[in-house]
């Protein structure tokens, strides 16, 4: 009978716990996966895309789409993912370049400057 009461204040302060590694602020040198994203768009996608990813006058002539556009943005998370890792036409192959992990924080990032437009 006793352990109920003792499941329900270890839950409790688990929760706590939990709690309040949300709500503690990050380190000063902690970086967050959107500012890994854009960093990342900024080393390997800006030349061509832009930072905003409107795209750049080299990439208007390349026919780089502008990633803000419904085009792009109505593609699945999936479908932007073999966009990027497999390339298509004049677009970059960057599976092999990249880790799963950063070509997933790409497309996040792809999702982001839509909201941004």
């Amino acid at each position: 009978m006793k352990q109920k009461p003792i499941k329900q204040l270890a839950l409790a302060i688990l929760a706590m716990l939990a709690l309040i590694v949300i709500l503690l602020p990050a380190p000063s040198g902690a970086v967050s996966m959107g500012d890994e994203a854009a960093k990342l768009f900024q080393a390997k996608c800006s030349k061509c895309h832009g930072v905003d990813g409107s795209g750049t006058a080299m990439g208007k002539k390349l026919k780089a789409p502008d990633l803000r556009s419904d085009a792009v943005q109505k593609l699945s998370d999936d479908e932007l993912f073999q966009a990027i890792a497999k390339g298509k036409k004049a677009f970059h192959k960057f599976g092999t370049k990249l880790s799963e992990e950063q070509i997933r924080q790409l497309v996040h990032h792809v999702r982001q400057l839509a909201k941004k437009k």
